[in-house]
């Protein structure tokens, strides 16, 4: 089974629309087999009293660290989660087990052998890690957008969504990306009813899958939880006959 197929890199979006809103959207009217081009901002107008818009509250760590290996070689780590007080779970490319890895500060990592199928396990010299990332991490960008401009400070605050509140994700719920303020208030001065979820995006979330039966494959376990007045909003609108749009992931 091939699951590769041909695009033009030059149609992928390298920076999000101003303002967010203003991005095209596909509406599909699966009823009547039609589809037609609209503008997100326009999302109003398909939403209508009585349903429930359901968004993902996670909020995305600046988790990717740039540092230098003994050699005076660049390196790009992903820190994943943590596994221990200073052990954490990382994505590198080709790193070696006993070696150790130079960030700014005097911060020093020592890999310690595989955490998974492609990640590392590394051993850091302070425990204060999420702090760190903080002053220096960078937003986790896709390597499709990194292999076409550079990472910039505006990143942190484009690869987040306007209603993220909780820190834990590697990866931004893209669908959400393209939400403002102004259009939140909009659907509820409509009478569209808000619920959020919390979903932390992990490795899972864009781990290639190498097997050739898509049923075999395994995807990592991601953090979730559902208040029970999100999961009351959510049973009330299916009983009241609502619509219950999820945002993604």
């Amino acid at each position: 089974m091939m699951l590769d197929y041909p695009f033009r890199e030059d149609q992928i979006a390298t920076s999000p629309s101003v303002p967010r809103d203003n991005c095209r959207l596909l509406v599909v009217h699966r009823r009547e087999g039609r589809w037609e081009h609209r503008r997100f901002h326009q999302l109003a107008s398909l939403l209508r009293a009585g349903d429930c818009l359901v968004l993902n509250t996670t909020r995305v760590l600046p988790a990717r660290l740039l540092g230098r290996r003994a050699s005076g070689r660049g390196l790009d780590l992903l820190v994943l989660r943590k596994l221990s007080a200073m052990q954490w779970e990382v994505l590198g490319r080709r790193l070696r087990i006993g070696e150790t890895l130079c960030f700014s500060e005097g911060l020093k990592a020592r890999v310690l052998g595989r955490g998974g199928e492609r990640s590392w396990a590394v051993e850091f010299s302070q425990e204060e890690i999420p702090q760190y990332l903080q002053r220096h991490g960078q937003a986790p960008l896709p390597p499709y957008i990194l292999k076409r401009r550079n990472a910039c400070a505006q990143d942190l605050r484009d690869y987040q969504t306007v209603y993220a509140q909780v820190p834990g994700s590697i990866a931004a719920p893209t669908a959400g990306l393209h939400f403002t303020e102004e259009l939140l208030e909009g659907l509820r001065r409509r009478g569209v009813e808000i619920a959020g979820v919390l979903l932390h995006l992990g490795w899972g979330s864009f781990q290639p899958l190498s097997e050739q039966a898509l049923e075999s494959g395994r995807l990592s376990a991601e953090y979730f939880e559902v208040s029970p007045e999100d999961a009351r909003r959510i049973r009330e609108t299916r009983r009241a006959g609502g619509r219950v749009v999820a945002v993604g992931t």
